[in-house]
């Protein structure tokens, strides 16, 4: 009557729940078998003498096998509940895993560099003047020098031994493509709005 209930339960009829819902023969007889299991080493414990406990078990394995199916369904109820748990926790598992790996695809801007603190120091009026001077030809252009180039400029000009190569050919690159200021920007945004 369980099996009946829990079909209806779950939208099915018996047979489909007897034919999809239940354990396979070796996994019930796994399960049979480690109960009897059990039983004996209970028994064990708490009997007197062998041969009672023997024929306790033969007695125990006699009346197991000649029960009808109800307790066979009951059996299988209970490992149905089982599996059902056992999918639940895989099911969370799955569901968590999933959402440690979202959160660890997501990008993340480091908020400090991996060399260590950097301090920026300010471009002097003469550094500018002498990078502008070394470099307009690449300025006209709208290109960037090789770090070889930019190494045989900083020599002919001393101010700029300060400043590294890729420095230079940063500083260089966001001259040549200034970032619109954020006040100007949302000035003109507000302006097409009107």
């Amino acid at each position: 009557m369980e099996v009946s209930d829990l079909a209806t339960f779950m939208g099915h009829s018996e047979k489909i729940h007897k034919d999809h819902y239940r354990q396979p023969l070796a996994t019930r007889d796994i399960l049979q078998i480690s109960q009897y299991l059990e039983a004996v080493q209970g028994n064990d414990q708490h009997a007197g003498s062998e041969s009672s406990t023997e024929s306790n078990i033969d007695d125990e394995l006699y009346d197991d096998q000649t029960k009808d199916s109800d307790r066979d369904e009951e059996k299988e109820n209970a490992c149905l509940g089982i599996n059902i748990q056992y999918t639940l926790d895989e099911t969370q598992d799955t569901l968590h895993h999933t959402v440690e790996h979202t959160d660890s695809n997501k990008k993340r801007k480091r908020s400090t560099s991996p060399y260590g603190k950097t301090k920026r120091i300010r471009w002097s009026e003469e550094e500018q003047e002498a990078a502008l001077e070394g470099f307009a030809k690449y300025m006209e252009e709208r290109t960037l020098p090789s770090l070889k180039d930019i190494q045989e400029i900083r020599k002919r000009y001393k101010c700029l031994s300060k400043r590294t190569s890729p420095q230079i050919k940063t500083w260089l690159h966001n001259k040549q493509n200034p970032k619109p200021k954020k006040r100007k920007a949302a000035e003109q945004k507000a302006a097409k709005q009107k």
